[in-house]
């Protein structure tokens, strides 16, 4: 269960995408009314799921410097059949969109950091981060399926994961 809970916060770490603006507000447990880039709702349609032979749909809905991730997991490419052994996961928290930097891939990016503080309405305490790029209505999220993880400042991804895509709604 804790690959699957990482996994999911680094996937909301992922609902945030290349954007050259600033924002973001307050840390842990300070939140910020103030709309940033991510502000609204984004949807990651059906696609391979982080979690072996399944597959999922993610919502982000990010209000201020606050967001909440929902994800419904299915047991079929075409997400109709619930998968009932895990259903879906909410993972809520706050972040601050930092620094912009320049992939490896020589796109622009921001900085990433979440504070995760509730999962399925429990308390949860973890960090990520990670960096993403908005195009359009188009949010990337860091590449964190190697080395660089997101688990630490040091760890964060210095690619964008360009194949899962969230769309602003």
């Amino acid at each position: 269960m804790g690959d699957k809970l990482k996994k999911l916060n680094l996937l909301a770490v992922i609902v945030i995408i290349l954007s050259g603006c600033g924002g973001g507000g307050g840390g842990a447990g300070n939140t910020n009314e103030t709309p940033t880039v991510l502000e609204g709702i984004w949807v990651k349609a059906c696609d391979v799921s982080s979690l072996a032979g399944t597959y999922d749909i993610v919502t982000m809905t990010f209000t201020g410097n606050t967001f909440v991730s929902k994800g419904e997991s299915f047991t079929d490419i075409d997400c109709m059949v619930v998968n009932t052994a895990n259903p879906s996961a909410t993972l809520s928290g706050t972040f601050i969109i930092g620094s912009e930097l320049t992939t490896t891939g020589g796109l622009q990016a921001n900085e990433f950091n979440i504070h995760s503080d509730t999962f399925n309405d429990a308390s949860y305490d973890d960090h990520s981060y990670t960096i993403f790029n908005i195009t359009g209505d188009i949010l990337y999220a860091g590449d964190d399926s190697g080395v660089k993880d997101a688990s630490t400042e040091a760890l964060r991804p210095d690619t964008l994961d360009l194949d899962r895509i969230f769309n602003r709604q």
